[in-house]
């Protein structure tokens, strides 16, 4: 799913997140330059935090994260080992 630039913010990660696992055949997510920020990260790793979840590659560059998300990155690669590449 690739929705690079679209403006989506953290109500559109937390949207994501909620209905996450009816994506079954998803594996890449690419979500640069969304404004989404520390809020809207969490919500998105505690949903590909399930074993359900099947992504394989995550793009979140150009968003609002800080260098303190990297640990709620760190957290969901121990989770999910499905995860391939962020």
């Amino acid at each position: 799913m690739i929705l690079e630039n679209c403006d989506l913010g953290n109500d559109w990660a937390k949207s994501l997140a909620d209905k996450l696992d009816s994506y079954k055949s998803l594996v890449r997510l690419d979500i640069k330059n969304n404004n989404i920020s520390a809020k809207g990260l969490t919500y998105l790793c505690s949903a590909m935090s399930s074993p359900e979840c099947k992504i394989k590659f995550i793009d979140i560059r150009h968003n609002l994260l800080m260098d303190n998300q990297l640990k709620v990155l760190l957290n969901l690669l121990n989770k999910n080992d499905a995860i391939e590449e962020i």
